[in-house]
C-alpha cells in the first residue's frame, strides 16, 4: 500500500508535473476537490492537503467559493521533509522501471496491433504526441503513446493499474526538472523510443519486445545514474507496492473471507456437514468485524456452500453446490467472474517474459524439482498442486520486487477461478489443462526459456475460454478479449 504521507506527494508532483508540461497553464482553472479524488484515486483530506502544499509554493490561488486558478511553477519552499520524499520518489522510479520491463511488452504488443488494425500508426502518434508536449519532456510523451496504446485493451484492472503508472511518470518528469540529464541522454531515450514506434508499425514485429525492455532499462539506468542527485545521498531501497481498488480488481472484504472458506472446504480442511467456526471466532481468526464474518456466511449460504441452521450455526453443504446453477444474478459474483477473466487476459500476455525471467534466475535445484513433480501422477492429478507449484516458483525467483506485488495481486484475483470449477467441472477439459499445465512444469524443468512462456500463454488462454464457454451469454459478452488464443 502506498503511505498517506507519499501518497499526497505523489498527487502534488503529479500536478506540478502537468503545469510543467504546458496541460495546466497559468491562469487556468483546477478541476475540483471531488473531480481530483476521482481522478487520482485519493480521498478528499489528501486532495485538499496537495491544495494547501500548492498555494505555500506559490504555485495556485485560492479564493473562496472559487475554482483554484494556476499561477506557474513553485516559487516558495520544498516542503520541509523534501528529502525522505525525495527518496521516496526514487524508490518508486526505480521499482516503476524494473516492473514495466517485464509487465509491459506483451500488453503493449497487443495495444499496437488494436491500434493498427483502427488504422492507426504508432510511428505517427509517437511524432504527434512528441509536437503536442509543451516542453518535449521524454519522459511525458513517451507515457502518453503507451497510454493511448494500452487503452485499446479496455480491461478495468489494467486501468486501475495505469493510473498509478500516470502518478509515477508524473515524477520522472520532474526528475528530468530537477536534475537534468545530459542531452545526449535524453537523445539516446528518444531514438530508442522511436524505434520500438518503428518496430510496432511492422507486420510482424518481432524485435518489438526486446526493444520496450531496453527502453525502460535505459531509463532505469538514468535515474540510477542520477538518483544520489534526487534523493541527496540516500540509497534508496525497493519498497512500492501497486493495489487495485474497487472494480480495478481487490475483492471486497466478506468476498475474500469467503473465497478462503471456499479454499478450505475444497481441501477438505473443512468437511460437508461440518459447522463452521461462530461469528465471534471467524472475526478473531481471520482479523475482521463480526459484520464482515456475517456477510461471508451471507454470501456463502446464496452460492449453496453452507447453510445456516437457526440455533445451530452454519453447516458446510459444498459437495451439494455441484448440483446448483451459479446464482450468477448476484452482483458480487458477477463482478468477481469478469475480473477473473480480465485477470486471465493479463497473465498470458505478460507471462512469456515474467515465466522466462524465472526460468533464466532458478537454480538448478529448482528446476530439477520441476521434474520429479512433473512425473509425479499423484501430484499432477490434484489441478491445483502444479499450478500453486509454478506460482511459488514465479514469486521466489522474479527478481522486482513491483513486478512481485503485481503477481501476487493477479494471483488472488485467480481465485475465482478455482471457484467456478466447483459448479463446472467436464472432464475433457480437465485432461487437456492438465496436459498444458504438464508442458509448463515440463519446460520450467528444463530450463527452456523461450518456450516456458509461450506453454504458460496457453493454459491461461485455455482456461479463459473454458470458463467463458460455462458462463451464460450476457455475462461473457461483457468481458471481451485482450488476445486470440491462435495467437499462442
Amino acid at each position: 500500500m502506498i503511505k498517506e504521507r507519499s501518497r499526497y506527494h505523489f498527487v502534488y508532483q503529479a500536478i506540478l508535473a502537468q503545469i510543467e508540461q504546458g496541460q495546466l497553464a497559468p491562469g487556468d482553472s483546477l478541476p475540483t476537490a471531488q473531480q481530483l479524488c476521482r481522478q487520482y484515486g485519493v480521498g478528499i483530506t489528501t486532495i485538499r492537503r496537495v491544495l494547501r502544499m500548492l498555494e505555500t509554493s506559490q504555485v495556485i490561488s485560492c479564493v473562496k467559493g472559487r475554482p483554484a486558478l494556476v499561477i506557474g511553477l513553485p516559487g516558495g519552499d520544498e516542503p520541509q521533509d523534501s528529502i525522505e520524499l525525495l527518496a521516496e520518489r526514487g524508490e518508486a522510479l526505480l521499482d516503476l522501471c524494473d516492473c514495466i520491463c517485464y509487465l509491459y511488452p506483451g500488453l503493449v504488443m497487443e495495444g499496437a496491433a488494436r491500434w493498427r488494425a483502427g488504422g492507426g500508426s504508432v510511428l505517427e502518434l509517437t511524432r504527434k504526441a512528441e509536437h503536442d508536449a509543451a516542453l518535449s519532456s521524454t519522459a511525458y510523451w513517451t507515457r502518453s503513446v503507451i497510454d493511448k496504446l494500452l487503452g485499446t485493451l479496455k480491461n478495468p484492472i489494467l486501468d486501475s493499474l495505469r493510473l498509478k503508472l500516470r502518478l509515477w511518470v508524473g515524477l520522472l518528469s520532474m526528475v528530468f526538472h530537477d536534475h537534468p540529464c545530459p542531452e545526449m541522454e535524453i537523445g539516446d531515450l528518444r531514438a530508442a523510443f522511436y524505434q520500438i514506434a518503428a518496430s510496432l508499425d511492422a507486420p510482424d514485429a518481432e524485435d518489438a519486445p526486446l526493444r520496450i525492455m531496453r527502453f525502460y532499462r535505459m531509463s532505469y539506468r538514468t535515474l540510477k545514474r542520477h538518483l544520489e542527485g534526487m534523493t541527496c545521498g540516500r540509497i534508496p531501497m525497493h519498497s512500492i507496492e501497486f493495489t487495485w481498488s474497487g472494480n480495478g480488481g481487490r475483492l471486497h472484504l466478506y468476498m475474500d473471507l469467503a473465497l478462503k472458506l471456499i479454499e478450505q472446504m475444497a481441501n477438505g480442511q473443512l468437511r460437508d456437514g461440518e459447522l463452521l467456526p461462530s461469528l465471534a471466532q471467524m472475526a478473531q481468526q481471520y482479523q475482521v468485524s463480526e459484520i464482515t464474518a456475517r456477510k461471508a456466511l451471507a454470501y456463502l449460504n446464496e452460492l449453496g456452500v453452507a447453510r445456516t441452521i437457526n440455533g445451530k450455526g452454519t453447516q458446510v453443504t459444498f459437495a451439494a453446490c455441484r448440483q446448483l446453477a451459479p446464482p450468477y444474478d448476484h452482483p458480487a459474483l458477477r463482478e468477481g467472474v469478469i475480473n477473473h477473466l480480465y485477470t486471465l487476459q493479463i497473465l498470458a500476455l505478460t507471462c512469456p517474459d515474467i515465466f522466462a525471467q524465472a526460468v533464466a534466475a532458478a537454480p538448478a535445484s529448482a528446476r530439477a524439482e520441476a521434474g520429479r513433480l512433473a512425473q509425479d501422477n499423484a501430484f499432477m492429478e490434484n489441478d491445483a498442486n502444479p499450478v500453486t507449484w509454478w506460482h511459488t516458483f514465479i514469486l521466489r525467483y522474479t527478481a522486482s520486487p513491483g513486478l512481485r506485488t503485481i503477481y501476487k495481486q493477479l494471483l488472488h484475483m485467480l481465485q475465482w477461478g478455482q471457484f467456478l470449477l466447483f459448479y463446472r467441472y467436464i472432464p475433457e477439459q480437465a485432461l487437456r489443462t492438465r496436459q498444458l499445465y504438464q508442458r509448463v512444469m515440463s519446460c520450467i524443468a528444463s530450463g527452456d526459456v523461450q518456450g516456458v512462456g509461450p506453454a504458460a500463454a496457453a493454459y491461461y488462454c485455455y482456461v479463459m475460454e473454458s470458463v467463458r464457454e460455462s458462463l451464460p451469454h450476457d455475462l461473457a459478452a461483457d468481458c471481451p478479449y485482450l488476445i486470440c488464443p491462435d495467437k499462442i
